[in-house]
This record gives C-alpha cells, sequence and structure tokens, in this order.
C-alpha cells in the first residue's frame, strides 16, 4: 500500500518529511546560538570597557598596584581566552572575567566606583 500526495509517492514523500522535521529542528537552534553569541560579545564588551575605563583612572603611575596590576593581568587572559573559544565553549572564561571584575569592585571600592558611575548608561 502506497501513500501519494500531490504527485509523490514512496520515498519522495518521507524525504520531504525529513527535510521539514530537519528544517524545524533548526530553527530552536539558530536562535539558541545567536543568543549565545550576543550574550558572550555583550559580556565581553562589558568586561573590557570596565578595564579600559580602570586604567584611565588610575593614571599613568599615580595608584600602580602590584595586586591590582595582576587581577587585571588575569581578567585580560580570561577575556582572550574567552574570545579564543567561542560563544559555546567561551562561557566559562567570560564568566569568570565577569566575577574577577565584581571581585575587583569589591577590593578596590574606591576607585572602582568612579569606573562603575561611568560606566551606567545615561
Amino acid at each position: 500500500m502506497s501513500i501519494e500526495i500531490g504527485g509523490f509517492s514512496g520515498w519522495g514523500l518521507w524525504l520531504i518529511v525529513a527535510v521539514f522535521a530537519f528544517n524545524l529542528c533548526c530553527v530552536p537552534l539558530w536562535f539558541l546560538i545567536n543568543h549565545l553569541s550576543r550574550n558572550h560579545d555583550f559580556r565581553i564588551k562589558r568586561v573590557r570597557t570596565f578595564l579600559a575605563l580602570l586604567e584611565q583612572e588610575r593614571g599613568a603611575g599615580a595608584n600602580r598596584n602590584e595586586i591590582l596590576d595582576d587581577s587585571v593581568r588575569i581578567i585580560e587572559e580570561q577575556i582572550e581566552q574567552a574570545e579564543g573559544l567561542g560563544p559555546l565553549w567561551g562561557r566559562r572564561p567570560a564568566s569568570l572575567a565577569e566575577l574577577s571584575m565584581y571581585q575587583l569592585e569589591h577590593l578596590h571600592p574606591e576607585l572602582c566606583a568612579v569606573v562603575q558611575e561611568r560606566l551606567r548608561p545615561e
């Protein structure tokens, strides 16, 4: 017994059903990948902006601190790793860089308060 719809019968109908099912699976995957990519890029830009504003606030040599320099270097390494791994596998280093940014805010509130004020949207 063979099913015929619109001139398609047998394997042709199953091929159409398989392609349709594949397309239905790809649409949610496309939305997920776009979301991961946008979120990843946003995190990286936020941390990079924080680091740039922090560097401006510290000045050329007035507020140099070895512990703070090491923390900034670690955050930069985490961001480099997150960019290299991409939106899917780079989520962990991007999250670690963001958490390290919050740790810097906690350890140096006087310096980071000005940076956070400049970071907020107007």
